[in-house]
């Protein structure tokens, strides 16, 4: 953004050579004071036009975070107001970005949260016994279990299958897990490590 000086410069270059250019830098003249009021008003202009490119983008708005939440139907089930703007700002990015179809899809959802994931199918590479018999060499119903393995989270230390409510887990977790579980192919299961 320019200073109130380079855009006053900016103004009194558009005048030629003669009488009037000279007045121009003569603080007492009436063309001078002209030209410093329009140059204010570009000022102005110049800072609310910045004030609306912060603000009308998600990742750096402060004033109107709270719009940006209504807009996105925050707070939900899996997140809150209650944590630090920027929290907030990529909570915001991500209901916003929540359109996944493949395990990549995930994998960057999670990065714009700040967490790192892993995801494989729980038989990755492995193929069901020909249907042709009774049994099969493989648990069949394994194939539609996703497991989900989140950097630097210890699944011991909470009741994640046992309890409708994480104990002891980071929040960033809780989140992954509450958004994923709604995001997540009707047909699949996903397993936390």
């Amino acid at each position: 953004m320019k200073t109130l000086s380079e855009i006053t410069q900016s103004l009194k270059n558009y005048f030629a050579e003669g009488f009037l250019h000279k007045a121009i830098n003569i603080s007492s003249t009436n063309i001078y004071k002209m030209f410093a009021a329009i140059a204010q008003v570009f000022y102005r202009e110049s800072k609310a036009e910045a004030y609306f490119k912060r603000e009308v983008n998600p990742e750096t708005t402060y004033d109107l975070i709270l719009d940006w939440e209504k807009e996105v139907k925050i707070p939900c089930e899996c997140f809150t107001t209650d944590v630090s703007i920027d929290q907030r700002k990529k909570q915001v990015l991500v209901k916003l970005t929540a359109n996944v179809q493949i395990a990549q899809d995930f994998v960057d959802l999670a990065k714009i949260l700040g967490v790192t994931i892993t995801m494989r199918a729980k038989n990755e590479g492995a193929t069901p016994f020909p249907l042709l018999l009774p049994y099969s060499l493989v648990d069949i119903s394994n194939f539609y279990v996703i497991i989900v393995d989140i950097a630097n989270w210890s699944p011991s230390q909470v009741f994640p299958f046992l309890l409708p409510y994480p104990l002891g887990q980071e929040q960033y977790s809780t989140q992954i897990q509450c958004l994923f579980n709604k995001l997540k192919p009707a047909n699949c299961l996903i397993e936390y490590i």
